[in-house]
């Protein structure tokens, strides 16, 4: 399959290409999630996309395809600045697909299909998923001459993804927590400059729409990625690593504070049944927690009285 190919599925309605079978195709499509080559990569993550919500495969065929992605998601984890990075980041975006593919079973929003997965099965994903956030060092989100890599974003939607599902309660979604606390937070040698704050804050919004954690919970989580950088900016300012922590925790404030004042549109890439009535209950407070945690993190810079 050659990129004319790929464009002219995407032309045509996203139909399967002529003279070939869809297994024929998937499979090379399956293989272009990690090519170097953008063109290729983003074609085949648009196209297998859709036909995954489209029903093209069988329940079957997309477990088949869970696992592979799954499997994809830990190759060549903890490498920096090596082209592996594509295959985790763009494999993260379609199992997601998968999972709200299943979600949407359930609801019965897709005709003549019933969910697929088991709760082990997607308890068994969401393992391999922790893993590979938790290890993933390669933050770069465009990279010169070969488009998006973005895997902290992709892996942030691909929580999305978890976070939405019946089968995620208290338990699972507390270790989700636990792990964007660590990626907001973890010092690293760049700051997060490709929206990540944003795609991340989303999907803590997601969970705290679910409306299974009880606000204080909710609030001692907020409250907890602050305690990891207590201090001011300027204490952090010789620590390379730990000065980009802090940005970032302050950045994915800023970020979640919007969201939680001003809810997420129910239309366009985040729509969902989630989002119908898409404001948090009792946001004042969470807001009003959110603007203290920022203005002591701004306080370095803005005329008020010391913390």
């Amino acid at each position: 399959m050659k990129l004319e190919d790929i464009k002219w599925i995407m032309e045509n309605s996203f139909a399967v290409f002529p003279n070939s079978t869809l297994t024929e195709q998937t499979e090379i499509l399956m293989d272009y999630l990690g090519s170097p080559v953008s063109d290729l990569r983003e074609g085949a993550l648009e196209i297998l996309y859709e036909w995954i919500m489209k029903g093209n495969y069988s329940n079957e065929e997309l477990l088949i395809m869970g696992d592979r992605l799954a499997k994809n998601l830990l190759v060549g984890i903890g490498e920096q600045n090596t082209d592996t990075v594509f295959l985790r980041a763009f494999s993260a975006l379609i199992l997601e697909s998968i999972i709200d593919f299943d979600s949407k079973c359930a609801l019965k929003e897709i005709e003549g299909r019933i969910p697929f997965l088991s709760k082990d099965q997607l308890l068994a994903y969401l393992k391999t998923s922790i893993q590979y956030y938790h290890d993933e060092k390669d933050t770069r989100g465009s990279v010169v001459d070969k488009g998006w890599a973005h895997s902290i974003a992709h892996g942030a939607d691909l929580f999305g993804g978890f976070a939405r599902h019946r089968f995620m309660d208290k338990q699972e979604l507390n270790q989700i927590l636990e792990l964007i606390k660590f990626k907001i937070t973890e010092p690293i040698e760049e700051i997060y400059t490709c929206n990540e704050d944003f795609r991340i804050a989303v999907t803590v919004y997601i969970i705290f729409m679910r409306k299974i954690l009880a606000m204080d919970e909710m609030s001692s989580w907020i409250q907890s990625v602050r305690d990891v950088y207590p201090n001011r900016w300027i204490s952090y300012s010789g620590k390379i690593a730990s000065r980009n922590g802090f940005l970032n925790s302050r950045i994915f404030f800023h970020s979640f504070h919007l969201l939680v004042k001003f809810g997420i549109n129910n239309e366009g890439f985040y729509s969902t049944s989630f989002y119908k009535n898409h404001l948090l209950d009792d946001r004042t407070h969470l807001c009003e927690k959110i603007e203290d945690i920022l203005l002591k993190m701004n306080s370095t810079f803005l005329l008020q009285k010391k913390f």
